[in-house]
């Protein structure tokens, strides 16, 4: 089997240690996904997937080979090695993988979506993480005591199907449905108004101007809902048509299009976007995905 004799990212020239043109990117890459939060596993799957050569024709990353890519000192510059990342992003990645290593040897591994969980039962999902388990030792429980739903699915899993989600979406923008709010909950502000102008007509002796008023003030509550809806839907596909797909989970794309998280009958994550509108598993139809799941 070939072994490597200098370190990934180098190769010979002339009898020089010099950057190898397209490893060395794929060094800047390993360290740039880490800092953005990419898991090891998620970064070596990755790589696979995309067939990236470690040696040649091999193409098997694991989560070792990118944890000492991220330890090799080597890559801040030796006498024999260029210089391939700068002292304040190695830095930086070994302050995460040392923060990462603490949060492993705890009973509990802090995780956090940045966005509410729910059950099919409209109950908020909690994580936990029970290093008794065999399988995947983080679960979600429902809070709902008369539900107690419980979904099993390791942390790299959930952010894998979100990402291919996400990635659904960057395909084909046009899946994101200007009129997706109207199948969704009304907003608290209409049901509001709704509510009282029901309670004005089954008044005995109702005023009707002021009834008149409070239908009005309805109207246009929705009217501007329906307004403030479609400006967000025109600003996610614009967004999503200039982004790239996703080799791995972006928090920050994740924030900007997602309000809330659910998990449907198979356990499956379902996005609901910030026009209210569900993007499920690619067996659903995009159309007819609303917040009722």
């Amino acid at each position: 089997m070939k072994m490597r004799t200098i370190p990934y990212g180098y190769a010979i020239q002339n009898g020089k240690t010099v950057p190898h043109p397209d490893e060395s990117n794929i060094v800047r890459r390993i360290f740039k996904d880490y800092l953005a939060g990419a898991s090891l596993l998620v970064i070596a799957q990755s790589l696979t997937a995309e067939k990236v050569e470690f040696l040649p024709d091999r193409y098997g990353w694991n989560k070792n080979r990118i944890k000492r890519i991220l330890e090799d000192i080597r890559y801040l510059g030796t006498d024999t090695y260029p210089t391939l990342i700068n002292e304040d992003m190695h830095h930086r990645a070994q302050a995460v993988k040392d923060s990462n290593n603490n949060q492993l040897n705890k009973s509990e591994v802090p995780f956090r979506l940045p966005c509410p969980v729910e059950c099919t039962c409209g109950s908020k999902m909690n994580r936990r993480h029970d290093i008794r388990r065999k399988l995947s030792q983080e679960l979600w429980t429902c809070q709902n005591p008369d539900c107690k739903r419980i979904v099993n699915i390791n942390d790299d899993a959930l952010l894998s199907e979100i990402t291919k989600l996400l990635n659904r979406l960057i395909g084909n923008p046009s899946l994101i449905l200007s009129d997706a709010h109207k199948d969704a909950d009304p907003p608290i502000e209409i049901r509001r108004l709704q509510n009282e102008v029901n309670r004005q007509l089954d008044s005995f002796d109702f005023e009707k101007e002021q009834v008149k008023a409070t239908i009005f003030s309805l109207a246009a509550e929705k009217y501007r809902q329906t307004d403030n809806q479609n400006i967000i839907t025109q600003m996610m596909r614009a967004e999503l048509e200039k982004q790239a797909l996703l080799s791995h989970f972006s928090p920050e794309l994740f924030k900007r299009t997602v309000s809330r998280m659910l998990f449907d009958g198979d356990g499956k994550p379902v996005l609901v976007l910030k026009n209210g509108q569900n993007i499920g598993k690619e067996s659903d139809h995009a159309d007819s995905n609303n917040t009722n799941g």
